[in-house]
């Protein structure tokens, strides 16, 4: 879904310049779209796709700083936790990815956002974990 913003300046544009609105839609059709995944209604990540990378948001407590988190990406598998505690996330992936360095992670925000190398690039993935 588009934001608000993005549709009022397209809509702006298309008063102004109609090869640039049609430009700004295929931008925004060809722009990785967040998907979310809910779990007993409640939203437990986003991820989103390109070519050749996958990329999976975690909104973190406000408490929680990247210090305090333990990632592991290994070809088939993720696993998300505070250090010492049972992991948040422990799943397996739908398709491999590259091992870090290609594959990393970083706290913004309080939003957690591993970025996976496709192992596969070009590979269109259905979602991001099996279950």
């Amino acid at each position: 879904a588009n934001s608000p913003a993005v549709e009022t300046s397209v809509q702006k544009d298309t008063q102004a310049a109609p090869n640039k609105t049609r430009l700004a839609s295929e931008a925004l059709q060809h722009a990785p779209k967040r998907r979310p995944h809910f779990e007993k209604g409640r939203k437990v990540y986003e991820w989103e796709q390109s070519f050749d990378e996958v990329n999976i948001f975690f909104t973190l407590p406000p408490q929680i700083k990247s210090d305090d988190l333990e990632v592991t990406v290994e070809p088939w598998r993720v696993s998300v936790g505070v250090k010492g505690r049972r992991p948040y996330l422990n799943a397996s992936l739908c398709y491999a990815v590259r091992r870090v360095p290609e594959s990393v992670w970083m706290v913004e925000r309080h939003v957690l956002q591993l970025s996976l190398v496709k192992a596969v690039t070009g590979e269109t993935w259905e979602r991001a974990f099996d279950g």
